[in-house]
């Protein structure tokens, strides 16, 4: 697909742009966790009316995929085509000793124009407040509890320093994911 091999730093780039009109000027924070990652999945079939693909991934299990109404061209995929699927998760945290703001949530898609190959990119970014409730430096471990009392279990990277952190600490946490999607060029 033309432009295909920009699309990684593009995705990358607008995926922190967008985290970033979520997060409060005056207070800018960086990621603490960056996942990319990338496979390529082959069409093994297509049920149109339902707008389903059935996928083989590289390691042979199939998944399906619904195709979103949003997505131009999708009568252009076909039987043996290969998808380029993109993902990219991010998570960052701030210390905030402001009271907790309301939960904000805001997304992103981008489809292909009309006569181009399918491909959809989307990103979505929610930020909240959380406490911290166990810090576990050995494993590098941060358990924090939302806003609904759900709890999730963080993965610092050894460039934070838990040390400034302690429990019952306030802190904004701010996920960021994106994905693209396209069909690839036959050679």
């Amino acid at each position: 697909m033309k432009g295909f091999s920009i699309i990684p730093a593009a995705l990358l780039a607008m995926a922190f742009a967008f985290a970033s009109q979520a997060q409060t000027a005056e207070q800018p924070t960086k990621p603490i966790l960056v996942s990319v990652s990338e496979t390529v999945a082959t069409v093994e079939d297509i049920d149109k009316d339902k707008r389903r693909l059935t996928l083989k991934g590289p390691e042979g299990r199939t998944f399906d995929l619904k195709v979103s109404e949003e997505v131009q061209n999708f009568d252009q995929i076909e039987k043996g085509d290969e998808i380029e699927i993109e993902y990219l998760g991010s998570v960052s945290l701030r210390l905030s000793n402001e009271p907790a703001p309301p939960a904000e949530f805001a997304q992103f898609t981008e489809v292909a124009p009309s006569g181009e190959k399918p491909r959809v990119v989307e990103a979505a970014t929610l930020q909240m407040a959380a406490t911290v409730d166990k810090i576990d430096k050995d494993k590098r471990e941060v358990t924090v509890t939302g806003p609904r009392g759900n709890t999730r279990i963080l993965n610092a990277p050894e460039e934070v320093d838990l040390d400034k952190l302690n429990e019952g600490d306030q802190i904004l946490v701010t996920y960021t994911e994106a994905v693209a999607t396209s069909v690839k060029e036959r050679s």
